[in-house]
């Protein structure tokens, strides 16, 4: 039986071995038989009788309960240390993976540097594969969505809010003459966005963790993206302020009439 798996002491696993060949011994006897002095036997017997595993009778024998009834709390308490330890390791190794594809996307290495303009057609797909790990904060400039923006970022999205990622959406009130618009909007409402209407200004942005954001000018033209930290600062600081100011997205048919 294999016992430190179990979390014991390498002297307690000892102790609890020999108790079982045999049970009653008195302490004397068995650090005698351990070769072990009395402290170390009282180190090991402490923390065999903190388990529950030994007991002393009243003539000071040392007795063992039956094993298969009295390991069942150590044996539950290891694997839930066990099950706690896979589960940290499992994040570290999901961690150190987006911190591989956050890396490859500033390098210019890798998934996620596929970087498209609204609007710019082949690779559309790619515009939104940047790592996002807690917010994407969008600005829209004014007027109607743009069908392929929709078609391609709708997928992204979905998959985005049912991780927990919070996702505000800023973009004009034009919108509401846009069945398609308003519908696109609708659905990542339902699913948790943030969305608000406010005076946007004629440039696309989108802010990803406060630490990198992408800046679109008219359809067509490349999306700059840049990880300077005034840049990307100023940039949260602008979509903050039109926040700010915004309106809660809400009832569609109840804005139309304002």
């Amino acid at each position: 039986m294999n016992l430190d798996a179990l979390g014991l002491g390498e002297p307690a696993g000892a102790l609890y071995q020999a108790l079982l060949h045999r049970p009653g011994l008195l302490p004397e006897d068995a650090a005698r038989r351990l070769g072990w002095d009395l402290g170390r036997l009282d180190a090991a017997l402490a923390e065999l009788l903190g388990h529950g595993l030994v007991t002393l009778t009243d003539a000071q024998r040392i007795t063992v309960p039956d094993p298969s009834g009295a390991l069942e709390p150590l044996i539950a308490a290891r694997t839930e240390a066990l099950e706690r330890e896979a589960r940290r390791i499992a994040a570290v190794r999901a961690g150190v993976r987006g911190l591989r594809r956050a890396w490859a996307h500033g390098s210019g290495r890798g998934a996620g540097t596929d970087v498209q303009p609204e609007g710019g057609g082949r690779g559309l797909i790619g515009r939104y594969a940047y790592p996002v790990h807690r917010e994407l904060a969008v600005v829209h400039p004014p007027g109607p969505l743009a069908r392929g923006h929709m078609a391609a970022a709708l997928p992204r999205y979905r998959v985005l809010l049912r991780r927990g990622i919070l996702l505000r959406k800023v973009t004009g009130r034009e919108i509401l003459g846009d069945a398609d618009s308003v519908g696109y909007l609708s659905e990542l409402a339902s699913r948790g966005a943030d969305i608000r209407l406010g005076r946007a200004p004629a440039r696309h942005t989108v802010v990803v963790d406060g630490a990198l954001a992408l800046v679109c000018g008219e359809p067509g033209e490349p999306a700059a993206v840049t990880r300077d930290r005034e840049r990307v600062r100023s940039l949260a600081a602008e979509f903050e302020r039109i926040w700010r100011t915004s309106q809660p997205f809400g009832n569609p048919e109840e804005l139309r009439q304002k």
